[in-house]
């Protein structure tokens, strides 16, 4: 291994963003150290990689030892040849290798995102740093062990975006040690693992798996990023994913507001991304549908599965007209499972749906071991009218809920059913915008809410065949990473109930009218 030369390659995915890399680099010759986002450290004297982290613990680690960071200096020193950015750069090489050596650092599974960012960083900086001995040896037995990390499938997850980080790796360094025997044989696993994921990971109608808009995004950003690297050194095997791509960017398209931004749904934050014409399309496989009349916008999902990114979100709703949002999804705060509010956002208590009251205190998984089914069973849209039926089912049958949705241009009608075996409180809760409050008024007794928006009367209305109570609460809402804002929960609860119907009328029109 000591004479085995790791080739500069002209091309690599380079994780840094060429906006930000000076602003990061110039930060941490101060002292402080951006991981992710807006998330920073500024550690005390002693090795970096010590640091231990109060919140959101698992992700700042991730990214700590993914070292982004160094790839945002190496484009700095690039950029200026200012050898502080050089200097930095290998004394935080340096802490790495010294907590690596102590055993501090031994890749398992869950640590592909780490391995495959310091892959590509350190191929990046091979054609920027001269490596002077030992610790050219270091980093040279580094990339081998990260190889083979990479090859092994245990270490690869066969059905989410992690997936890609060991083949994206495993594919770099079948070109950085082109001249050794197994580098063919990694090139060829890494693509039949991307070819065999794509198809695991994107049902048939073309949506993924994930359960999360923006995390369906991402995974189309990943595999273009595979297919672009292929393409540049003419690795082939992943044709039939370039012809599908394709489709599943349209399926993505179809869920635009008219501006190119995206509904909150599942994992993830506001977007923009760009503007489609679809009108209206359903995704049996993922349980999830889109419609649009004229300035009225729906989303329903009805399909939760055991992903990652994926809340307890049946029957949840999401709605806009014209450029103002109706109905919310609830976003997510950090990566924290146990922090109350991302807690709270990913539970049933943090959707616009329609559950027994004892679903908010479940987790995904006890959630859908209790599920027995879920779909949207009905959808019809005929450019003036639009009818969609959603139902899941708890406990063996005995409890199942249907949601009937019928919109028009100026008017979305929710009406809310269920059947059980033995008493249940039921809950259909919409989340609203908090701006809805500067000009609003609630009416118990008609369990009437109306507001106004602009040039905009919005009206929601509940009526029921059971006895029930409609309130107004107050709720939360993550719109972008580590930040949340209020918002208002229109709930309207049926207590002790076998059986019932709650139905909210939200209607829109222009001042005047």
């Amino acid at each position: 291994m000591k004479n085995l030369p790791l080739y500069p390659m002209p091309y690599f995915c380079d994780r840094a963003s060429e906006s930000t890399c000076m602003e990061i680099a110039e930060n941490m010759v101060r002292g402080r150290i951006y991981l992710w986002g807006d998330v920073w450290l500024e550690p005390s004297d002693g090795n970096i990689f010590d640091t231990s982290f109060e919140a959101d613990a698992i992700v700042n680690r991730e990214y700590l030892l993914a070292m982004d960071y160094l790839s945002a200096l190496l484009s700095a020193y690039k950029k200026t040849g200012d050898d502080l950015y050089k200097q930095k750069f290998l004394e935080i090489i340096l802490q790495f290798f010294d907590y690596y050596e102590r055993g501090e650092f031994i890749p398992s599974l869950e640590d592909d995102l780490i391995v495959c960012a310091q892959i590509l960083m350190f191929i990046k900086s091979f054609s920027l740093v001269s490596y002077e001995y030992p610790l050219k040896n270091k980093v040279q037995e580094l990339m081998y062990d990260y190889a083979m990390y990479c090859y092994d499938d245990k270490n690869h997850h066969d059905d989410n975006n992690h997936g890609l980080f060991t083949d994206m790796g495993l594919l770099h360094l079948s070109i950085c040690f082109s001249n050794l025997p197994d580098a063919k044989n990694w090139q060829s696993r890494a693509i039949k693992r991307v070819e065999k994921l794509f198809e695991t990971t994107f049902y048939q109608d073309g949506f993924n798996n994930e359960g999360s808009l923006k995390y369906f995004l991402y995974n189309l950003n990943q595999y273009q990023k595979i297919l672009k690297f292929c393409k540049a050194y003419h690795i082939k095997g992943l044709e039939d994913i370039c012809q599908k791509i394709g489709m599943s960017e349209e399926v993505l398209l179809s869920f635009a507001h008219r501006d190119g931004s995206y509904p909150i749904i599942g994992d993830g934050e506001e977007f923009f991304f760009k503007a489609g014409n679809h009108a209206a399309e359903i995704y049996p496989h993922a349980g999830i549908c889109v419609a649009k009349i004229k300035d009225m916008y729906l989303t329903l999902k009805c399909k939760a599965v055991m992903q990652s990114h994926t809340h307890i979100d049946d029957t949840s709703i999401t709605a806009r007209f014209r450029t103002f949002d109706l109905v919310l999804d609830s976003g997510q705060y950090n990566y924290d499972r146990y922090h109350p509010v991302n807690r709270y956002l990913r539970t049933s208590g943090g959707h616009s749906g329609i559950f027994p009251l004892f679903v908010d205190g479940l987790s995904l998984k006890e959630y859908l071991d209790r599920r027995n089914d879920a779909a949207v069973e009905q959808f019809c849209c005929d450019g003036n009218i639009c009818r969609i039926l959603g139902r899941y089912e708890l406990d063996d049958g005995e409890i199942k809920v249907w949601r009937k949705i019928t919109m028009t241009a100026n008017r979305i009608e929710v009406c809310d059913s269920w059947e059980c075996a033995s008493p249940q409180n039921m809950r259909q809760r919409f989340i609203l915008p908090q701006e809805f409050l500067k000009k609003s008024r609630f009416t118990a007794s008609k369990r009437l809410f109306e507001t106004s928006m602009e040039t905009l009367d919005i009206k929601y209305e509940v009526t029921s065949r059971v006895p029930i109570t409609t309130t107004m609460n107050f709720g939360v809402y993550s719109k972008e990473y580590l930040n949340f804002e209020s918002t208002i929960l229109l709930d309207t609860i049926a207590e002790n109930s076998l059986c019932g119907e709650i139905t909210t009328t939200i209607t829109v029109s222009d001042k005047g009218e």
